[in-house]
C-alpha cells in the first residue's frame, strides 16, 4: 500500500535494480516520482534506464588485491591490511532529492520525466 511503500531502494548491483524498475512500472510505480532507486557498480546497462548508481573501479580493486596477495605469498607483511577504493556516485534520473514529506507531488500512475529534478539538482 501507499503507506508502506519505501521512499528509496538500494540494490546490491545494477542488474538487480533494472528489472525491479520495470516490474514496479508495470504496477504503476515510477521512479523517481514514487520512489528513488540506486544500483551499485555502474554496469553497461545502467545508462539505458537512467539508473543512479555507485561506480566502482574494478581495475584498482583487482590491482590492490593482487599486490597484497603477492606480498602474502612472498611472506611479507602487509603495510595496510585493509584498503578502500572509493566509489563514485553517478547521479542519473532514478533518485530524487530528499524531502521531509517523503513523497513528491503528482498523481500515481502518470509518469514524469525521470531526469526533471536531476537537471536542476546538478546546478
Amino acid at each position: 500500500s501507499e503507506e508502506t511503500f519505501p521512499d528509496a531502494i538500494c540494490c546490491q548491483m545494477d542488474m538487480m535494480a533494472i528489472p525491479l524498475i520495470i516490474k514496479l512500472q508495470r504496477h504503476g510505480y515510477y521512479s523517481p516520482r514514487d520512489y528513488s532507486i540506486i544500483g551499485f557498480d555502474d554496469s553497461a546497462y545502467a545508462d539505458t534506464v537512467d539508473l543512479t548508481t555507485m561506480r566502482q573501479d574494478p581495475f584498482s580493486m583487482g590491482a590492490t588485491a593482487a599486490k597484497k596477495g603477492l606480498k602474502l605469498l612472498r611472506g611479507e607483511p602487509l603495510d595496510e591490511p585493509h584498503s578502500i577504493v572509493e566509489p563514485r556516485l553517478v547521479l542519473r534520473g532514478t533518485a530524487r532529492a530528499w524531502s521531509p514529506t517523503g513523497r513528491s507531488s503528482g498523481k500515481r500512475g502518470s509518469p514524469r520525466q525521470s531526469s526533471d529534478w536531476v537537471d536542476g539538482y546538478r546546478g
